[in-house]
């Protein structure tokens, strides 16, 4: 998590930026599957804290990464409704725990975030500084470098430099591009992909919400119909 740390430090994220995103749900440790040789010659609770442990580290990367993607979220929108002097300023006023510089690299950096398909865990492995780095590398860099933080590697400032100056220089040879355009296309399907899977949830939640409307209304006609009943029947016997 070494790599959000100069983005995030001695800051507290309000509830209401994170309100904004989706929750954050533990996952269930007995979900957590360990290698065999892993476990081997343990003890129960032993493995058993190991799987709270991996479950626990999981959540911690995606708290890190949300708040990462809720700053230069709520950076975004008060910069949008600021004189340009102004944001400035704000940056630079020393109200923010954090410096003006990497507040302005967060801001800079949400569309490219969105853009990318960046998830929380993705973030973790990088800092406002490379985020602004990699924004404004040529494509095939960025690409190459979107990929390695999906796939768990922290990306440092000399990381982006020396791959961006390898693109540039020509220094990849042409299968190696052809291979880079294609992790290009693949992280945009996978944007497409989870923006479905985002909708697809909210409809799941509203045909929740309408089930239960309807059997919430079921319950009160059953109620009301057997209270009918059972009056009826109470003054038939008393006739």
């Amino acid at each position: 998590m070494t790599g959000i740390l100069s983005a995030i430090s001695f800051l507290v994220v309000p509830e209401a930026a994170l309100a904004s995103q989706d929750q954050i749900v533990a996952r269930d440790p007995s979900t957590v599957v360990l290698p065999e040789s892993l476990i081997e010659g343990l003890v129960p609770y032993q493995v058993s804290m190991m799987k709270e442990t991996v479950a626990n580290v999981e959540v911690g990367f995606a708290v890190a990464g949300k708040a990462l993607r809720s700053m230069a979220q709520e950076l975004r929108m008060l910069r949008e409704n600021l004189p340009k002097r102004t944001w400035t300023k704000f940056t630079e006023s020393g109200v923010l725990p954090i410096p003006g510089k990497t507040a302005r690299e967060l801001e800079s950096s949400w569309d490219f975030i969105n853009q990318m398909g960046l998830s929380n865990g993705d973030l973790v492995h990088l800092s406002s500084r490379t985020l602004s780095k990699i924004k404004n590398a040529n494509p095939e860099a960025q690409a190459e470098l979107i990929k390695r933080a999906k796939g768990g590697t922290r990306i440092t400032e000399s990381m982006v430099k020396d791959l961006n100056a390898a693109v540039d220089e020509s220094d990849l040879t042409t299968a190696q591009k052809q291979k880079v355009k294609a992790n290009v296309n693949a992280a945009a399907k996978l944007k497409a992909k989870d923006d479905e899977i985002e909708a697809l949830k909210e409809q799941i939640a509203k045909l929740k919400k309408q089930n239960a409307d309807l059997t919430k209304k079921l319950n009160i006609k059953i109620d009301s119909i057997a209270k009918s009943v059972t009056s009826s029947v109470k003054e038939a016997v008393e006739a």
